[in-house]
């Protein structure tokens, strides 16, 4: 390129644009979650009009938009190892003071791993 030895940078620094969140850049999942919990974003669909909303500053950040891509193995599956006893589990549930199907699944949701089904 004729620009190499004359302050070339990337085309983002030519352009003053923020470059893409990338392996290298990105936040750790725990970092990321925090960020995005500081945001008060309550759903996929608040975070998505937040990342529209700010583009620059989410880059800046190092926050990914596509979340659910890249942090899918962040957090360790559900195994049978890990798995409660159902005797267990309903001993938790009722110790939360869960009375309804709804009570349940709003804790679920507070919880990013676990499956609301």
């Amino acid at each position: 390129m004729v620009h190499k030895h004359a302050g070339w940078v990337d085309w983002y620094s030519f352009f003053g644009t923020t470059p893409p969140v990338r392996q290298q850049t990105r936040l750790s999942y725990e970092q990321c979650r925090e960020a995005v919990r500081e945001l008060g974003s309550k759903s996929k669909s608040d975070f998505e009009a937040w990342c529209k909303a700010n583009q620059e500053e989410r880059l800046a950040r190092g926050i990914p938009r596509n979340l659910d891509v890249v942090y899918k193995d962040a957090t360790p599956p559900v195994t049978q190892q890990t798995r409660l006893s159902y005797e267990r589990c309903r001993e938790a549930v009722r110790e939360l003071g869960s009375k309804s199907q709804s009570d349940f699944r709003a804790w679920c949701k507070k919880i990013p791993f676990l499956p609301v089904s």
